[in-house]
C-alpha cells in the first residue's frame, strides 16, 4: 500500500500535492528525518521495483506531523473517502450493475479461534 495505482499508470496527481504538504509539515516541525527516509523510499521503489508513491504513502507522514493519533489513521483514511466511494455506489446503481474489483484474495485460510472468555 502506498505505491502504485489501479488507474494512473506513471503516477498518481495527487502526489505532488500530498508530498509538499509533508515537505512543508515536516519544515514547520524542525524534524526532517520522517520526510527524508519517505522520500528515499520512494526513490527506493521506483528504481527498483517501477512503483510510484500514490496519495496515500505520504498522507501518513502528513497525519504524523498534524499529530494524529497513529490509532486514528484508518478512520481519518476511511472519511476522506467517503465521498468517493458513495459516489462509487451511486454509479452501480445508477447503471444497474455491480463494479467488482480486480482482485483475489491469496491469503491464508480461515482459521479457527477460541474467544478470550473461554479460554481457561
Amino acid at each position: 500500500m502506498g505505491f502504485g495505482h489501479r488507474v494512473y499508470r506513471k503516477s498518481d496527481p495527487h502526489n505532488a500535492l500530498i508530498k509538499a504538504w509533508s515537505k512543508r509539515l515536516s519544515d514547520d516541525a524542525g524534524d526532517s528525518q520522517l520526510f527524508t527516509v519517505s522520500k528515499r523510499v520512494e526513490q527506493v521503489m521506483w528504481r527498483e521495483k517501477k512503483l510510484f508513491a500514490n496519495l496515500d504513502f505520504y498522507s501518513a507522514s502528513v497525519y504524523h506531523f498534524l499529530a494524529i493519533p497513529v490509532s486514528l489513521y484508518t478512520p481519518v483514511f476511511v472519511c476522506a473517502r467517503m465521498a468517493g466511494w458513495a459516489a462509487h455506489v451511486m454509479e452501480q446503481r445508477q447503471h444497474n450493475r455491480l463494479i467488482r474489483p480486480a482482485a483475489n484474495y491469496i491469503g491464508p485460510d480461515e482459521r479457527s479461534f477460541v474467544p478470550l472468555e473461554q479460554r481457561k
